[in-house]
């Protein structure tokens, strides 16, 4: 690198037309290894804006008769090229800085960590069993035209499929639940440390999943809760904040529905009855 800039400052100290400026320019870059970073990439371009300006000001040394030797002297690139090059490696640095903040911002806002689930079907390998759901489901449909769903004792079910690796759980857990009018179906899933949720609306499908992974993340913005007799378990779902489903990824057209807060459900299993 400091060959190379020290080349660099040569090409300056001799420039005397664009011409050569770019014949060397490229004569480095042929002879160094491809430039195969974003930084790099953006490197070279401000470097090649940089000796564009050089070449203009000596147009117009050229034209008013000054020699181009004189250049050195003007006020605008008395700085040396390393110093140059070093402000712009530091302004690409704060650049990528600014551009991850909201990356990271998302991420955060989607997931938090789980602490698992309090189930009395969670050591369960598998098995089916039949509930009833009630509740509301409020939600916000790709046009921002918001819907009720209602929950009055409608058909759910609980299916436990058991995961043959045993990699972080023995099994997933599997609620499915019907609106009061069977039109619209809702799924929740759970595993190892992590969960996921799911809707069945006008005949497409969204869902937002963290079962992948590590599994040890779960929705932000959903809470939930266990309580349990001897012949059932009701699981309590609560959305305290808004929560983004998308429809499927080989979707024509990607859309997204939003479930709103005071949305709750709550999900009863019956402990004895099997499917």
């Amino acid at each position: 690198m400091v060959a190379r800039i020290e080349k660099q400052n040569q090409w300056l100290r001799g420039l005397k037309n664009r011409t050569e400026c770019y014949a060397d320019f490229k004569a480095v870059r042929k002879q160094n290894a491809p430039f195969n970073t974003t930084g790099n990439i953006v490197y070279n371009s401000l470097l090649r804006n940089f000796l564009a300006k050089i070449h203009a000001h000596l147009l117009s040394f050229y034209s008013s008769g000054k020699n181009p030797a004189d250049f050195s002297a003007t006020k605008s690139y008395t700085r040396p090229l390393p110093t140059i090059m070093k402000n712009i490696r530091t302004q690409i640095q704060i650049l990528l800085i600014i551009i991850s903040i909201p990356l990271f911002g998302q991420n955060d806002s989607l997931s938090i960590n789980g602490n698992g689930f309090g189930s009395v079907f969670q050591n369960l390998e598998s098995g089916k069993f039949s509930g009833t759901i009630n509740g509301i489901l409020i939600l916000k449909n790709s046009k921002n035209k918001e819907s009720l769903l209602d929950f009055q004792g409608s058909y759910a079910k609980l299916e436990i499929e058991k995961d043959e690796d045993e990699v972080y759980d023995v099994s997933y857990k599997k609620y499915t639940g019907k609106t009061t009018s069977g039109k619209t179906e809702i799924k929740y899933e759970t595993y190892a440390y992590s969960n996921s949720i799911g809707i069945e609306y006008n005949g497409e499908y969204y869902d937002l999943s963290l079962i992948d992974g590590a599994c040890d993340l779960i929705i932000n913005g959903l809470e939930y809760s266990y309580e349990s007799e001897k012949s059932a378990e009701y699981l309590i779902i609560r959305i305290t904040k808004e929560i983004k489903l998308m429809n499927r990824y080989d979707s024509k057209i990607r859309k997204t529905i939003k479930l709103l807060p005071n949305s709750t459900l709550v999900i009863a299993i019956n402990r004895n009855k099997k499917l």
